[in-house]
């Protein structure tokens, strides 16, 4: 339920760089199961961001912002916090934790990902 959320921030435990995507992209592709970041096995193939999961965030009735690992600075979400996660500003301004690493890492599949987006409660 999304009462007053204005944002959600989706942050991937990986670098913005081309060689940090480069790198994942090999890592993806030859050994998936020690891939560090689960947000981006779930959303993104091969050839970038999944149709089901592209168009459920477009559906969204707030804005979603997507950041890399190196990308923090400037947010108010320390440095020192565990990746991926999930982060949904209020009108309020603040940001708060929405879903984090470790609940992400146990997701597994992108339609169980897209019901713990919908059930996230703001008030």
């Amino acid at each position: 339920m999304y009462t007053e959320a204005v944002e959600i921030m989706f942050v991937y435990r990986a670098g913005n760089g081309i060689f940090d995507r480069v790198n994942d992209a090999v890592h993806k592709v030859l050994s998936p199961r020690t891939y560090p970041c689960r947000l981006c096995m779930l959303t993104h193939g091969h050839s970038g961001m999944k149709r089901e999961w592209r168009e459920f965030v477009s559906s969204l009735p707030f804005k979603a912002t997507f950041l890399h690992q190196d990308q923090l600075n400037g947010t108010g979400i320390p440095p020192s916090t565990e990746l991926p996660a999930v982060f949904i500003r209020s009108k309020s301004g603040s940001w708060r934790s929405a879903i984090t690493a470790d609940e992400l890492n146990g997701v597994e599949s992108l339609p169980q990902l897209i019901s713990m987006v919908s059930a996230i409660d703001i008030r």
